[in-house]
């Protein structure tokens, strides 16, 4: 696994654990269990920092050509 991917896993990790609902972790899983706004919360909040910290190479805007 390259180190960036390392890297974002473990800071979508930390973000959910530190900033949402109580959420429990395994070697496949993030399971997250509260209410539907306190849950979908934490990802988005993960998503977002994510994102930000560690852009995808593939995922810019593409201009199209007609």
């Amino acid at each position: 696994m390259e180190a960036s991917v390392a890297d974002g896993i473990a800071d979508t990790v930390k973000i959910i654990h530190e900033t949402g609902p109580p959420a429990r972790s395994d070697s496949m899983h993030t399971t997250i269990e509260d209410e539907w706004h306190d849950v979908m919360d934490a990802p988005k909040r993960a998503t977002d920092t994510i994102t930000t910290k560690h852009p995808h190479p593939t995922h810019h805007q593409s201009t199209h050509l007609t």
